[in-house]
């Protein structure tokens, strides 16, 4: 059930996007990183899967990187900074320890 909600949100996230853009892949060819509270959790595994297969249906590079545990701020945002130095940065998917710390790298 939560590898089948992790797809779920992903094919959401990359739906609406195409949805707003004239090309049927929006992303296609860009990159997408998506930064989970933490890597370890079962829940975002499940996550990390459906984003791989949305991945490769729509034709996005992703890198799946979060910190270790969920309490980890500057570590997130250490990730985020890094990630958003790609040339081909198309989107970011991100669930958030602390939106304070990343709001203005995001904005």
């Amino acid at each position: 059930m939560k590898r089948l909600l992790g797809i779920v949100l992903v094919l959401v996230m990359l739906l609406s996007c195409a949805a707003l853009a004239e090309s049927p892949k929006p992303l296609e060819g860009k990159f997408v990183p998506v930064l989970p509270l933490g890597v370890a959790h079962q829940f975002w595994q499940a996550v990390k899967s459906g984003a791989e297969r949305a991945a490769g249906e729509y034709g996005v590079e992703i890198v799946f990187d979060g910190p270790e545990d969920e309490t980890m701020v500057d570590k997130q945002v250490d990730i985020l900074r890094a990630n958003l130095a790609n040339e081909k940065l198309g989107a970011v998917v991100m669930a958030a320890i602390d939106i304070e710390s990343v709001r203005d790298l995001l904005e």
